[in-house]
């Protein structure tokens, strides 16, 4: 597997084969596991060349997942997560921050953010 996009202990796009991958790793405690989502060639271009949208998806996933991994917290929802990676990678800035919005801690989504401004801008 190749790592195509991201590194270190963020989102990523990898390739396995033909087939595209994004990967994301989450802990939560002394819990850590990685979820991967599958990638079209569009979405991998978008990450590929959109460093803000590639953040803000990275922490948003991370906020909707984190909670998943407690014994007592919510299921994952995959419709969810796929349409919130359509709404990041493909909508309009205004879409992008209705997502940042409604995430479960869009403060600390928002706080992320603007600790990776000089990496982003």
């Amino acid at each position: 597997m190749e790592r195509l996009v991201g590194e270190g202990w963020s989102l990523g796009v990898f390739r396995d084969g033909d087939q595209l991958q994004i990967a994301l790793p989450v802990d939560s405690s002394f819990i850590s596991t990685s979820f991967e989502f599958s990638c079209s060639d569009e979405d991998y271009r978008v990450l590929a060349e959109d460093d803000f949208r590639r953040h803000v998806l990275d922490f948003i996933l991370h906020e909707w997942l984190q909670p998943t991994m407690l014994r007592d917290g919510p299921k994952r929802d995959e419709a969810k997560m796929l349409a919130v990676i359509k709404t990041v990678l493909h909508g309009s800035l205004e879409d992008v921050e209705t997502e940042i919005d409604s995430c479960p801690q869009p403060s600390r989504a928002r706080y992320r953010l603007e600790t990776m401004r000089g990496d982003i801008a």
